[in-house]
């Protein structure tokens, strides 16, 4: 399953893998899981991808759940997820995301595969060392929806990360966000593919340090693709910092894992 992370959820008497992605936005439950557990769909709820693609879901409701031992309350949406993953994977009951563990502090550290639900003591100790860096969070899908963005200075003004652990290939940046980090359009890919025309070559990646506001510099493989963002941080990224997130008003720590 690579760099995608899977964490054990428990709703009613059952328990089923998730992916816990933090670009996510939403918490998902596929189809057939939510019929299992007797949920009848209704209306509608709107996000965008960050290619700017329309995307409609229906409803579940507010549901109670468990991911490990940690009880929560969250709104669900129905999502075919099966559709976006390679054959051979095994069943899986959904997603989480930020947006499951809203109101509560959480840290993450993907490098030892581990998230912990932090108390107001354990978030004081654990912080103590960390360095507070830039970020917001961003509410889409009529403000049901939940993700946060990482500052990273540019050349030119500043720029806003999409923190993505479901994002296994390469840190992304759009076209402009190259342009106000100075990278050239022939290390970015933009002339070869202004040349070859759209899908006529391969994008190529390049190394990049990106400035992460009170963090400092992290060097990263990165692409660019146009969005509708700045940009979004890969999972590759997020493995090599600890971060820990105050997802009730967007505050994040963090610091560079020593390796």
């Amino acid at each position: 399953m690579g760099l995608l992370q899977i964490v054990q959820v428990e709703i009613g008497s059952e328990t089923w893998p998730f992916i816990f992605d933090t670009g996510g936005g939403l918490t998902l439950l596929t189809p057939q899981l939510a019929e299992r557990i007797g949920c009848r769909p209704y209306g509608r709820v709107t996000g965008f991808r960050m290619s700017g693609e329309r995307l409609d879901l229906e409803r579940c409701g507010e549901m109670d759940l468990k991911v490990g031992e940690m009880p929560l309350r969250a709104e669900a949406s129905v999502f075919d997820l099966m559709s976006l993953l390679p054959d051979g994977w095994p069943e899986l009951g959904g997603l989480v995301s930020l947006h499951t563990f809203q109101n509560r502090i959480l840290t993450l550290d993907m490098a030892a595969n581990r998230l912990t639900l932090e108390t107001e003591s354990s978030f004081a100790q654990r912080i103590a060392d960390m360095k507070k860096m830039s970020a917001r969070l961003n509410h889409q899908c009529g403000g049901s929806g939940l993700d946060i963005f990482i500052e990273v200075r540019a050349r030119e003004g500043s720029l806003w990360l999409e923190l993505d652990t479901g994002n296994v290939g390469s840190l992304l940046l759009a076209p402009h966000a190259c342009r106000q980090l100075g990278v050239s359009r022939e290390t970015s890919g933009e002339e070869s593919r202004a040349s070859t025309g759209p899908g006529g070559s391969e994008v190529p990646s390049f190394e990049i340090t990106l400035d992460f506001v009170g963090l400092g510099p992290v060097r990263v493989d990165a692409k660019q693709q146009e969005m509708i963002y700045d940009g979004v941080i890969n999972a590759d990224t997020v493995r090599r910092l600890l971060l820990t997130m105050d997802i009730r008003t967007g505050q994040v720590w963090g610091k560079v894992r020593e390796h």
